[in-house]
Order: C-alpha cells, then structure tokens, then sequence
C-alpha cells in the first residue's frame, strides 16, 4: 500500500497538507531535528496560541459553545420583540 493510500485510509477526506522529508546518513540526528519540529509545532498549533496572535477571536470551552453563539447573534441583530407584529389585529 503507498504512503498516500495508507493516510487516505487513517484519515479519510482530508484537505491537502505539506508534508517534510528529512533525508541524511545514519546517525546524523534526523530523529532528533524532526522530534524537536513536531514538538514546536504541536506546542504552535494550540488554540490559545493562535487567539494569542489574534487569529482567532476567542476560545471557548465545548460545553459554552451555544451560549457564546446565542450572545454573539444576540449583539449582532440587536434585541428585538419577539412577538409577531400583526398589523390587522390592531
């Protein structure tokens, strides 16, 4: 089975993703270069990390997502009646 069909199968669809080769002779620390990278990038790809560099709003826990939602379109539309208008039972 071929490397991609081996993901494809692990994963599914997925969207296309870089992928880095470390090519080198025995013992010339490869392992280590590329635990050190996948560390740094796993420590990078944290959610706090990014709403720290501001690419996300707001990080909110899973349980708080339909309030946080309910809040956002709240401020976004604006309060309003919620009763139906009928201008013929006036």
């Amino acid at each position: 089975m071929s490397e991609d069909a081996l993901l494809d199968r692990i994963f599914g669809a997925r969207p296309p993703a870089p992928r880095v080769g470390v090519t080198g002779p025995p013992g010339a620390g490869k392992s280590t270069l590329v635990a050190e990278l996948t560390a740094d990038w796993m420590t990078e790809s944290e959610p706090w990390e990014a709403a720290a560099h501001l690419s996300v709003d707001d990080v909110i826990e899973p349980g708080a997502t339909r309030d946080v939602i309910a809040r956002a379109l709240e401020l976004a539309w604006g309060s309003r009646d919620r009763r139906v208008v009928r201008p013929w039972t006036r």
